[in-house]
């Protein structure tokens, strides 16, 4: 996996504007980290109060893994890279890669 964090805020897209974004351009991306504490095996663990996992919840909300495995080709890593960038840029699925 490649993983990356998308914070969003000061005007930039968020992480799900991104991977939408993404998704448009044939892009897959995918949502591996969610807080332990949303995780079924640990809810019944519960109740959690939010604020007691700031960072986690941060996390979870701002990670964004990339296609990453052994056949991926350079222009495959061009193509998600320009995608990517484009995506963070806000610009729509106009844009040719």
């Amino acid at each position: 996996m490649y993983t990356l964090r998308i914070p969003g805020g000061d005007g930039g897209p968020s992480r799900d504007e991104v991977r939408d974004r993404l998704a448009e351009r044939g892009v897959g991306s995918r949502l591996y980290y969610p807080a332990l504490h949303h995780q079924g095996v640990f809810e019944a663990s519960g109740p959690f109060d939010p604020s007691d996992y700031p960072r986690a919840l941060e996390y979870e909300q701002t990670a964004l893994s990339l296609p990453l495995f052994p056949g991926l080709t350079g222009e495959e890593q061009d193509y998600v890279i320009d995608n990517l960038l484009a995506a963070l840029d806000g610009e729509g699925s106009d844009r040719q890669a």
